[in-house]
């Protein structure tokens, strides 16, 4: 009793029900588990529900239990309830409740009852009852079952009857079974089904009924069933069907990922708990109805590819069904990453990347489409990356109603717009063509990501910059300006991360109306405001895309959560700002070398000039290197700031260098100050620095020389 009194009854009660469950009641250890929830005594229903989840039962097993006492039924409802609401009785609840639904599932499914419940429907009348609700439950699982019965000698008429009449019952949930059956069973049975398709009415059955009608060994009946089936769907001339645009229609449907073309999923216990699959049902000639399960992520694709195989094999030229076939692969290789396709795709002979380049960049294009439509990313990315391989410089655009390309140039995501503008560019275009004014200002922006993540502060008192600062160096940002106002503020070409614009009394007191000039932008924006006056504007500042709304004040830990949402929204990784920056950097370089009368690569000369003076070693050099190109006076002076700059560091003799490059390619656009400055240097640095900087001096005397000389004949030949 005194090692009782010390723990307290309740936790002994807990230490004994911990002892190995095989010997205990399953029905009890539940009906614990329930009564201790319902009476809020949280260890012993902890100790009560592990014991239950220890022991031998099965998902089955359990499901009996609690749906053969209704009043168990209702209070375990409640007792769930209560339990996801207690942090140690949350997980516990949560997998007492999977396991109920997994086990009833697996009873609805499973066989042996299924067949029991067929010949329950010559049984009395609650028997009957029972065994139609069996096989609605079982949904499409019930379907092979039924399809034997009907062709059972063994079972009375008045059964096969039943059978008959519950088929219509089942709904959408038959429908892909019974298709994927019709062509293969007995003409008695066509019928059967035929007319079952029509009542059920989805006209995803169409293709099956297609394929009866036109049929020539079909009989005149059976064709005729099919007929006034399709006719019920919807079709007036089935003869005239065109059977391949059917199943390249229905491949779209399934990349489209439409609800209506799935049954109830399958849940599969595992160790990391319930995972959903979904059924693919194909026709065995021995055994007939067979199924795979495949993961849910992976039905519509399978499906897809499916009947785009379909189409391809009775018409191999069919463009749509090639792209379907395609768009389908390439989702398929996405989402099973190293897995083997051929495991749920056995058709696939070769790689999706195959398909994706082999047909030329129209199929490419016609990829791209669907995945704009359905706003897929990664499908936009691959499809963007297989045109890149493909597609030369009057591949483009196909001169249709719609440019896919054009329209993944002002894409939501960034990587789907920055893949755009790299096809785009890579192909080196001479002319105009339609969004060519995007390519390169996405190029220059995408190449600034290689300076890190870029912010400006805009507030009127020094304290409030220099917190603003202090807040956004310790989230990760490199602050390259910092004012009292916008208009004073914002870099040239604006590519920056974010905009921290913090409005104190009594400027904020008109916040609201500044929204246009945010939304103008085109940047995230974090804008602090009293909070009387937060509260005011709120309303309209909150429908302001990319804006976020922050209360002056906001401890130092609270800002730092909101830049921390902030940066999470962002759909970039660093390792995706890193590979676009570099990829893009080479790119303007080549084309201002290689292709100067192509993309105007000055577009780019703002970020360039952000990236030449806040970016590190090799980008910051790459984007110096196209500075040198461009025949601009702005472009020669950011590169002269940055190699006189203080922080230049060990760079500094490649950008001397560089600079004087653009001088000899372009003559001398130096302004007094940047002069007085490399003098200065000359005066001061030794070595290669030194060496560069005479470089430097020496291009921008031969520049002027030769304009003096130029001058002199220009006015002796006026004279």
């Amino acid at each position: 009793m005194q090692f009782a009194h010390r723990l307290g009854l309740a936790a002994v009660l807990a230490a004994l029900l911990t002892l190995p469950a095989r010997a205990a009641d399953a029905v009890q250890l539940l009906d614990d588990f329930v009564h201790y929830s319902l009476t809020a005594q949280v260890d012993l229903a902890q100790a009560s529900g592990q014991q239950l989840l220890d022991s031998d039962l099965s998902d089955a097993e359990l499901a009996n239990i609690v749906d053969d006492d209704p009043n168990l039924r209702d209070r375990l409802v409640r007792a769930l309830r209560w339990g996801r609401e207690v942090p140690t009785l949350e997980e516990i609840s949560g997998q007492i409740e999977v396991r109920v639904e997994v086990g009833r599932l697996d009873q609805a499914r499973d066989e042996a009852r299924l067949e029991e419940a067929i010949t329950m429907l010559g049984g009395t009348r609650r028997e009957r009852q029972l065994g139609a609700g069996r096989l609605l439950a079982g949904g499409e699982h019930a379907v092979p079952a039924m399809l034997r019965a009907l062709d059972s000698g063994d079972l009375p008429q008045d059964i096969r009857m039943e059978v008959v009449q519950l088929l219509p019952a089942i709904g959408r949930e038959a429908v892909t079974p019974l298709a994927t059956a019709l062509p293969h069973l007995p003409p008695d049975q066509q019928v059967i089904v035929a007319h079952t398709l029509s009542e059920i009415g989805y006209p995803h059955a169409g293709h099956a009924l297609v394929t009866l009608h036109q049929d020539g060994g079909s009989t005149d009946v059976t064709s005729a069933a099919a007929a006034d089936a399709l006719e019920a769907l919807g079709m007036r001339d089935p003869a005239a069907a065109d059977l391949a645009s059917m199943h390249s229609q229905m491949a779209r449907q399934y990349l489209s990922e439409l609800e209506h073309l799935r049954a109830r999923p399958v849940r599969v216990r595992d160790q990391a708990g319930a995972v959903v699959k979904h059924n693919v049902w194909s026709w065995d000639p021995t055994i007939g109805l067979v199924t795979v399960t495949v993961p849910e992520d992976l039905f519509f694709p399978v499906m897809a590819a499916r009947h785009a195989h379909a189409a391809r094999s009775m018409s191999p030229e069919d463009r749509a069904a090639l792209a379907a076939f395609v768009a389908a692969n390439l989702r398929l290789a996405h989402r099973m990453g190293e897995a083997d396709l051929a495991a749920v795709l056995p058709e696939l002979d070769r790689s999706p990347a195959f398909y994706a380049t082999v047909h030329g960049p129209d199929v490419a294009r016609d990829v791209l489409a669907m995945a704009m439509d359905q706003q897929d990313v990664e499908l936009s990315l691959d499809a963007l990356q297989a045109m890149g391989r493909v597609a030369g410089a009057d591949d483009l655009v196909g001169g249709g109603d719609r440019e896919p390309l054009v329209e993944a140039l002002v894409f939501d995501d960034p990587r789907v717009r920055y893949e755009a503008a790299l096809v785009a560019a890579s192909a080196m275009p001479s002319g105009a063509f339609a969004g060519a004014e995007r390519v390169v200002p996405l190029l220059g922006r995408a190449a600034l990501g290689g300076a890190g993540r870029l912010a400006a502060v805009a507030a009127a008192s020094e304290a409030a910059r220099a917190t603003a600062v202090e807040a956004l160096e310790a989230a990760g940002y490199r602050v390259v300006a910092v004012g009292s106002g916008l208009d004073t503020t914002m870099p040239e070409g604006g590519a920056l991360d974010l905009v921290w614009v913090e409005l104190s009394s009594p400027q904020s007191a008109g916040a609201e109306y500044a929204a246009p000039l945010l939304e103008s932008l085109g940047l995230p924006v974090l804008m602090v405001l009293p909070e009387a006056d937060l509260a005011r504007a709120r309303p309209v500042l909150e429908t302001v895309p990319g804006l976020t709304l922050m209360q002056q004040g906001t401890s130092a830990d609270g800002a730092a959560a909101v830049l921390g949402d902030i940066a999470a929204r962002d759909a970039l990784s660093e390792t995706d700002r890193r590979m676009y920056a570099a990829r893009s950097l080479a790119l303007l370089r080549d084309m201002a070398m290689h292709r100067p009368d192509g993309l105007s690569t000055i577009d780019a000369l703002g970020p360039l000039r952000q990236l030449v003076q806040h970016g590190e070693g090799g980008q910051q050099l790459m984007a110096g290197e196209v500075l040198a190109s461009l025949d601009d006076a702005q472009a020669q002076r950011a590169l002269l700031d940055a190699a006189l700059a203080p922080e230049a560091g060990e760079d500094r003799d490649r950008l001397l260098d560089l600079a004087a490059t653009s001088v000899r390619r372009h003559g001398d656009f130096s302004t007094r100050r940047q002069r007085a400055d490399l003098e200065a240097l000359l005066d001061s640095s030794s070595g290669a620095e030194a060496e560069a900087g005479a470089r430097l001096q020496g291009s921008l005397a031969s520049s002027n020389e030769r304009a003096s000389s130029k001058d002199q004949i220009e006015a002796a030949a006026n004279h």
